[in-house]
């Protein structure tokens, strides 16, 4: 049996990898560590670390629109460069949050 070179090798998360706790309140703020997004960033992990429930979704997100995630939940998506956005519906929640890339 021939040997195969698996020389595409697109799929696999190997540049980037940087970890933090973000404080979520009730103005939403982008799911990201530091001042900017992970360059190339393809996956996103956010685990709600607090006693709120966040919630998740795109620009402009609310308690109303966004997708809960419950204390003590995680959430991984593929995401790419794309913004996520958190709120939550306390004033002091922890998510912790993790890029890849």
């Amino acid at each position: 049996m021939p040997i195969v070179d698996n020389a595409d090798r697109a799929d696999i998360l190997e540049s980037g990898y940087v970890a933090g706790t973000r404080v979520i309140g009730t103005v939403q703020v982008e799911a990201k560590v530091g001042e900017v997004r992970l360059s190339f960033r393809q996956h996103l992990t956010i685990h709600n670390n607090g006693p709120g429930i966040l919630y998740i979704g795109p620009e402009g997100v609310t308690v109303q629109n966004g997708r809960p995630l419950y204390p003590g939940a995680t959430m991984d998506m593929a995401v790419g460069d794309l913004g996520i956005f958190l709120i939550s519906n306390t004033s002091n929640n922890t998510a912790v949050i993790q890029e890849l890339a």
